[in-house]
């Protein structure tokens, strides 16, 4: 090492590395641009060893040169000596740790030159170690442009080697005193981590983390409902982000369930979560998982989050307008990076994660009044799909009743009035309200859901007078009635109640025998029928029969 005293001049001394000087930077040499002031000092032992570190020449300390240097210096040279000697030993203990681990180990300086490196990275690299030593490793090994050095952060970046053996490499940049000084390689075979990998993704497909619909499970007759199953089961061929609008209730998680299941991740995790239904707090721990004490509570051992457990599958983001605007920047570096931290940590992992966000917001209207990150709708709007309302696709209406009375194995059937009653009825809750429709019927245990049993909001909103709808429908059902005693007493014979309802069914008319008991009892009471003891049946009076002809 060359040592150069610089009086102010302007010579070229561009081929010198570093200049040392002490607290003269003024008459340094302006083509020298590498310069460590050490201020006004004496030059004893702690400058030299600054120098050294500064200038990464701390194996120079090593030397004779040195050591006599620092016996004719001081009296007490001891604390040099013991230093010196913790080196060497440390130096050997590390290097016969290197050797004992099952991985592959490399150190480099901060510019990738290798400094030391057990023989399983080695072998593993599908190299000599002698071609390894003092090799560059950017040699051997493709390193990421965007590697931060200042903040000590794990990379983690996959590797083949001639042999076409699948390996993981993770790259830790070491800081001391804020100052870049090398870097840290761990060397795993990818079989092992995908071993792991396989075990992890069992046990969460276990715990439910699965789609549970297909496309199958789509039923309609409608044709934009079919365009739109069309579209959905192309984008599932894709790994892009995916943004399901509609109204509350319209299917969206279905066709997000069928999308994962109708892709090639269908094999993996399918994950879900409600970001509009738990505060921020919770929803970054539960989306990113945290570290053992990472905040007050924070369980032992930390815990994994969403992106990790739905690594290589698919998460599914419901109400994705309810994310704060802080999580909503994570969530874009996540979708452009694909790697993320855990909260209370400093290690990056790689994530390869399809995500599915659904909202039943305009979000390009939240996006105008700043109530949602642009640049996070354009990452989410990759591939927009619509899902129709109910009312644009009545068709699918008594699609939908017939396969839920099925669902739940019960039989009853609607008065024309009725069906034409839910036919014009607007469903704003959709799918999701005719659901709860049909559960409010299977609870009423009617064969026969006239319109005076539907729901009083069903009923205002249709604007019918259900008194005079009653009166309409008693009468025609008297007339119906009066119409078929007046057939059979041609025969000679009696009408009962179980031959009413059963000539109603011929012609579409379904109604309980107690309700032809109510209407009996009326037309007895204005003089149109008579009943006989026994099993006789009801007769037309003289004035039923004269009301008929």
């Amino acid at each position: 090492m060359n040592f150069f005293l610089f009086i102010k001049c302007e010579n070229d001394y561009s081929f010198v590395s570093l200049a040392i000087t002490p607290g003269e930077k003024e008459i340094v040499p302006k083509n020298i641009t590498n310069v460590l002031d050490i201020g006004n000092r004496i030059l004893d032992i702690n400058t030299i060893l600054e120098i050294a570190s500064a200038s990464d020449c701390e194996y120079l300390l090593e030397t004779n040169r040195f050591i006599t240097y620092f016996e004719n210096i001081s009296d007490n040279n001891t604390g040099i000596e013991s230093l010196i000697a913790k080196k060497a030993v440390l130096k050997e203990e590390f290097n016969l740790l290197l050797q004992a681990i099952h991985i592959g180990i490399i150190v480099t300086d901060k510019n990738y030159k290798i400094l030391n490196f057990n023989n399983k990275a080695a072998k593993f690299l599908g190299k000599s170690n002698y071609s390894l030593l003092h090799n560059n490793i950017i040699n051997l090994i493709d390193i990421p442009q965007n590697i931060n050095c200042n903040n000590s952060l794990a990379y983690n970046i996959p590797f083949i080697n001639k042999n076409n053996e699948k390996f993981n490499i993770s790259i830790t940049p070491i800081n001391r005193y804020k100052k870049h000084f090398s870097n840290f390689f761990i060397i795993s075979k990818e079989k092992e981590k995908q071993t792991l990998q396989n075990k992890l993704r069992n046990e969460i497909i276990k715990k439910g983390h699965k789609a549970k619909y297909t496309f199958d499970d789509i039923i309609t007759n409608s044709k934009s409902i079919i365009k739109t199953k069309n579209m959905a089961m192309k984008m599932a061929n894709t790994n892009a982000t995916i943004l399901i609008t509609g109204e509350s209730g319209t299917g969206k998680e279905l066709f997000a369930h069928s999308i994962h299941n109708h892709s090639n991740r269908r094999n993996q995790p399918f994950v879900a979560i409600n970001c509009g239904a738990i505060t921020d707090s919770l929803l970054e721990s539960e989306l990113f998982g945290y570290e053992e004490g990472a905040f007050t509570g924070a369980k032992k051992g930390g815990k994994i989050g969403l992106f990790e457990i739905a690594n290589n599958g698919t998460l599914f983001l419901d109400e994705i307008e309810g994310m704060s605007e802080n999580l909503q920047f994570k969530l874009l570096r996540v979708i452009q990076e694909k790697e993320i931290i855990k909260v209370g940590g400093d290690r990056i992992k790689k994530i390869d994660v399809r995500i599915i966000a659904v909202t039943n917001e305009n979000l390009s209207i939240l996006v105008q009044e700043k109530k949602f990150r642009k640049d996070l709708y354009y990452r989410l709007n990759t591939l927009p799909l619509t899902i129709p309302p109910l009312r644009e696709r009545k068709e699918d209406i008594r699609l939908i009743i017939d396969s839920l009375k099925k669902e739940a194995n019960v039989n009853f059937a609607f008065t024309n009035k009725t069906k034409d009653i839910l036919i014009n009825y607007d469903w704003p809750g959709n799918i999701r309200e005719l659901k709860n429709c049909m559960e409010y019927f299977f609870c009423l245990d009617e064969k026969i859901i006239e319109p005076q049993s539907l729901p009083a909001y069903i009923l205002e909103c249709s604007h019918i007078n259900l008194n005079e709808t009653i009166m309409e429908n008693t009468k025609s059902l008297k007339n119906q009635i009066l119409n078929i005693m007046y057939n059979f007493n041609f025969l000679g014979k009696g009408c009962g109640r179980k031959i009413i309802m059963n000539e109603l069914k011929k012609i579409n008319i379904f109604i309980t025998e107690a309700k032809i008991r109510t209407i009996f009892n009326e037309l007895k009471e204005e003089g149109y029928i008579i009943s006989s003891k026994g099993r006789g049946g009801s007769h037309l009076t003289e004035k039923g029969l004269n009301k008929m002809k």
